[in-house]
């Protein structure tokens, strides 16, 4: 997986898309492109908990980050994404 702490501390850039269409083949398709990471939206989309799991596996398993953007800034709702 990269380590995208490593990119950033060191001045380079990640190519990451915001995945808006909830899909664990195109999680492992935009990899197979070279992204490095997908972020998950689930302000703008309608991803369930499970749905964030399924398409956090699948880019795990393909060897890109996944990046979490919560449908709102509340404790709760983070800790269950987590």
């Amino acid at each position: 997986m990269p380590d995208l702490k490593r990119i950033f501390a060191s001045g380079g850039n990640a190519v990451m898309v915001n995945l808006t269409f909830n899909s664990p083949n195109l999680v492992e398709y935009l990899a197979s492109l070279g992204f490095e990471a997908v972020m998950l939206d689930c302000e703008h989309t309608s991803a369930s908990v499970e749905r964030v799991e399924e398409l956090a596996r699948a880019a795990r398993a393909a060897g890109i980050a996944a990046i979490v953007r919560p449908e709102k800034l509340d404790e709760a709702v983070i800790t269950r994404y987590l």
